[in-house]
């Protein structure tokens, strides 16, 4: 979803992803609580959970999943069949 988000230009996840950049130290730090899988696959709650995600890195209470400095987040969440439903927040921190 980094290309449909316009975090990458068409073609190019690939490369962020091979070259660190979603890491929680890169450029741009992706999937900080591990994604879904990573909290148990919480289906219906997903977007709720990134959002709570995000919430916890901005206010600098992550433990070691912790991005320095972190100022903005995004959380994206869709539901294929059958609503095909959506939904993008973005959360700044102040």
């Amino acid at each position: 979803h980094l290309e449909a988000l316009g975090l990458a230009r068409p073609g190019e996840a690939k490369q962020l992803i091979e070259e660190g950049a979603l890491e929680i130290n890169g450029s741009l730090p992706t999937n900080t609580s591990g994604g879904c899988l990573g909290v148990g696959n919480c289906f219906e709650a997903t977007g709720i959970q990134k959002a709570l995600e995000i919430v916890t890195q901005l206010r600098g209470h992550a433990g070691k999943r912790q991005v320095a400095d972190a100022e903005v987040g995004l959380a994206q969440a869709w539901r294929g069949i059958p609503s095909g439903s959506g939904a993008v927040a973005i959360f700044r921190r102040g």
